[in-house]
């Protein structure tokens, strides 16, 4: 239950604001409604905070790769592992990012 998932979240972020775990999951309750924008918000504050940056860029990731913005995708991963190399879930969503089909061009005649 996303809504009550996101009331409970505001609670403990107004009891803790500076867990930078609250504010991460923060962004993915965002990101599963589809607020991007304040997915990013939620992000850039856990950053702030002391989030691991690994942790953020592989969310900037997914945020990046759910609006269609496969460079940006990837780059964030491609950081995401520069810290933790060994980070199963981004290396597979670099590597299935590398195989996706190019974007269809639409042919004039």
């Amino acid at each position: 239950n996303l809504r009550f998932a996101r009331r409970l979240l505001d609670q403990q972020i107004e009891l803790s604001p500076d867990h930078t775990r609250l504010h991460e999951l923060s962004a993915t309750v965002h990101y599963l409604n589809g607020r991007y924008e304040k997915a990013r918000e939620s992000l850039r504050i856990a950053r702030q905070l002391g989030a691991p940056g690994w942790r953020v860029s592989y969310h900037e990731g997914l945020i990046a790769e759910a609006e269609k913005d496969y460079e940006a995708a990837e780059r964030a991963y491609a950081e995401c592992l520069d810290e933790r190399p060994e980070f199963a879930p981004a290396r597979s969503r670099l590597r299935a990012l590398a195989v996706r089909p190019p974007p269809k061009v639409d042919e004039e005649d």
